[in-house]
């Protein structure tokens, strides 16, 4: 059996949080969970992540310099912009690294199999 995908989510909402955890935990994944994005960047540093759910709007940094962040000390995580916000579209800093609106999901998402699948075919160990 390969190597369950590992997935962290970045979210400073625990309702939040907590239905993608259980949903996607559900789905086989590994998942990890942060609320800031300090503890999203240790949370790199010591679990194998390979696609990252990130929420814009954080407390503190937001989720486009984490994103940013986390690219530079871990260049190979696909990244999945998770937001509230209609009208978010990546900058061009993201662009650079590969983020596009096709990896921002607006929440609520109505159905959860659609991360499911996006994560399945983002991740390097669905290839």
């Amino acid at each position: 059996m390969p190597d369950r995908i590992g997935v962290l989510i970045l979210d400073d909402d625990p309702a939040v949080s907590a239905s993608l955890r259980a949903y996607l935990e559900d789905a086989g994944f590994d998942l990890h969970c942060a609320e800031t994005c300090a503890a999203g960047l240790d949370i790199l540093a010591s679990a194998p992540i390979d696609v990252a759910i990130v929420d814009i709007r954080l407390r503190g940094t937001r989720g486009d310099q984490f994103i940013l962040s986390a690219h530079q000390f871990r260049p190979g995580i696909t990244f999945l912009i998770h937001t509230g916000s209609s009208i978010f579209r990546p900058s061009p800093a993201l662009r650079a690294i590969g983020v596009t609106e096709a990896d921002v999901l607006y929440k609520p998402i109505p159905d959860l199999e659609v991360l499911v699948k996006r994560i399945r075919n983002s991740s390097p160990q669905s290839g």
